[in-house]
């Protein structure tokens, strides 16, 4: 958005205060390099432009989906299986979850940003190597149902994950018929989720699954 139109509200929700001390994760956080980031600076790193946001509104509050963004032709992978459950799949002889943490570290820049995809409630941070266990400890107080992106200065290869969703979405700047991740093109990923998705969102409500497609898998798969 545009600096007269920020992302992020100025009434926005602080999960972890304006001095960025009020729980006991976020000494953890600060040893593994995480330095947290204001409103304003949060609002200059403009990430809401790798995502459309859905607004669903309910009665009582508004339910915001980040949704794989479709102009510019970028790739997207959905791969099933929340983060934490990534860490009993095994790929290739390796666990998903490394492979994926590899894949990020590999391929962003040195300095990576993790970012909250709700304008009304604030968490940003840069990071020098992410983990999926940074992302619990984000959610620790900023609740296990808000979305995160993690990217670098270049939005070229960047990745949206929900603590409770049953699967992360991979996304790159590149045509679909050149692109490939872990060596597969985009129809092996596509085969995978949809022999997985099943065993991944057996916890989940039909409601939130007649969701997934009409919203996520129209725009990926």
């Amino acid at each position: 958005m545009s600096e007269a139109e920020p992302f992020y509200r100025k009434d926005a929700f602080l999960p972890f205060g304006g001095d960025f001390g009020a729980s006991d994760i976020v000494y953890w956080l600060k040893e593994q390099g995480v330095r947290f980031l204001s409103n304003d600076q949060a609002n200059k790193l403009n990430h809401d432009q790798l995502f459309d946001l859905l607004v669903t509104h309910l009665c009582a509050w508004n339910i915001v989906d980040p949704v794989p963004k479709i102009s510019g032709d970028p790739t997207h992978y959905l791969i099933p299986f929340s983060f934490e459950d990534q860490e009993e799949i095994s790929f290739n002889g390796q666990k998903l979850s490394e492979l994926i943490e590899s894949k990020i570290n590999e391929t962003l820049r040195p300095k990576k940003f993790i970012a909250s995809c709700d304008p009304r409630h604030v968490i940003a941070v840069e990071i020098p190597t992410f983990s999926y266990d940074i992302v619990s400890g984000l959610a620790q107080n900023g609740g296990t149902n808000i979305h995160f992106i993690i990217f670098d200065d270049g939005q070229d290869f960047w990745v949206t994950l929900c603590p409770e969703f049953p699967f992360i979405v991979i996304s790159k700047r590149e045509p679909l018929e050149e692109s490939e991740l872990f060596g597969k093109n985009h129809s092996f990923w596509t085969d995978y989720f949809n022999k997985n998705i099943s065993q991944a969102a057996r916890l989940c409500s039909p409601d939130f699954l007649d969701m997934l497609k009409t919203t996520y898998i129209p725009r990926v798969l």
